[in-house]
């Protein structure tokens, strides 16, 4: 079982992915990226992050630029929420570090496969199957 935590300033939207994810991990929830910051520092054992784009106080890539910066959680598996479906958005989101990209409106059951299919994948790496390519780095302006 995963340890999840859930990004989404849509309070009905977060209650989904709450929902959704503990179906099948243990999950924890934030209404924005710094709130996202403040629940890493708070407790960094997470194995993965859904998180929304678009929000305010701090959005989604920027979260994603600072966790990828830090060298505690700079290897959680992250994967993207947002109605953003341009490839210019798809491709900032993977130049910052993303692991996946899920667009909404998305079914409940396409997630919890993301969800799983990374988690699978982290732990073929954590048990040495597979190895983890270094991230590129970021090639877009920020």
């Amino acid at each position: 079982m995963a340890r999840v935590l859930v990004c989404d300033d849509d309070p009905g939207i977060r209650d989904l992915l709450e929902v959704t994810v503990a179906l099948e991990h243990d999950v924890r929830s934030a209404v924005n990226g710094r709130d996202l910051l403040a629940k890493i520092d708070e407790d960094p054992s997470v194995d993965v992050i859904v998180c929304d784009v678009m929000m305010p106080e701090m959005d989604g890539f920027e979260a994603l630029r600072q966790i990828r910066a830090r060298p505690d959680v700079s290897d959680v598996v992250m994967i993207m929420l947002s109605a953003r479906v341009a490839d210019h958005d798809l491709a900032q989101a993977y130049a910052a570090g993303a692991d996946a990209y899920v667009t909404k409106p998305f079914e409940t059951e396409h997630l919890l496969a993301v969800v799983q299919d990374v988690v699978e994948g982290a732990e073929a790496v954590d048990r040495g199957l597979l190895g983890r390519s270094p991230r590129p780095e970021p090639s877009l302006p920020r």
